[in-house]
């Protein structure tokens, strides 16, 4: 038995892990989108502003559900979209966690990038009101993400781990059962051979000794016939 599962044993997503995915999203978006109209921390660059971040950020939680049947062109897209919209930020964080739960670095450090460029971006459009120095502010968003990316991490290793474990039980059984099969098949008594010549209707079975044969054996019944019957039975000649 092979020890390495497929590449992709993993369940395909619920209807109710979609819903709870698009309201996590959808919660987390309205409060950064909140937060970032807030005038005590700071104000749209113009006042189509925020506008434009809500209908980005509809558009958003309609994409998210497709992160699965597109797993690097959806999550990049998300991570561009909050460039320009702090709303769509939890659509993002999901795709990212998402991203990072395949464990294929090219297309978390691509993700990565464009998250931490469009961060960058929104920050120029909703200019803080006591902007943080920018050492300060890329640091945090480095640790927020590496947060995201790692958590993704931890999930996709332990759905490899549960999915290879059901994987190889499932393998286990299907091998027993095959094994048993054989077993049963090899121990059934084998048919014993017709005599054609004794009992050419072969209603009855020969008192010959059997010869493991497919066709029978050959017994002249002449031969006999000229013989006194004995206690033992007579030998059909292959």
């Amino acid at each position: 038995m092979s020890s390495r599962p497929p590449r992709d044993l993993w369940a395909p997503i619920s209807v109710w892990g979609h819903v709870w995915r698009g309201l996590l999203a959808a919660v987390t978006g309205t409060l950064l989108f909140l937060v970032s109209n807030d005038p005590q921390f700071s104000r749209p660059l113009a006042s189509w502003v925020p506008f434009v971040d809500l209908v980005v950020g509809v558009l958003s939680l309609v994409l998210l559900p497709l992160h699965r049947r597109s797993p690097l062109l959806v999550p990049v897209l998300l991570q561009a979209m909050t460039a320009v919209s702090t709303s769509s930020g939890g659509s993002a964080s999901v795709a990212l966690v998402s991203v990072a739960t395949r464990r294929r670095w090219p297309r978390i450090a691509l993700a990565g990038v464009v998250a931490m460029l469009a961060s960058l971006a929104v920050s120029r459009i909703y200019p803080e009101i006591d902007p943080m120095p920018t050492a300060l502010n890329v640091a945090t968003m480095v640790l927020v993400l590496a947060a995201q990316i790692a958590w993704g991490l931890y999930l996709g290793a332990r759905r490899d781990l549960f999915a290879t474990w059901q994987w190889r039980a499932e393998t286990a059984e299907r091998e027993q059962a095959q094994r048993i099969s054989s077993a049963r098949e090899a121990s059934a008594p084998a048919s014993p051979a017709r005599c054609t010549m004794c009992w050419p209707t072969g209603s009855r079975w020969c008192p010959c000794t059997p010869v493991p044969s497919p066709t029978g054996t050959t017994c002249p019944a002449s031969r006999f016939a000229r013989r006194p019957r004995s206690s033992r039975a007579p030998r059909c000649r292959p």
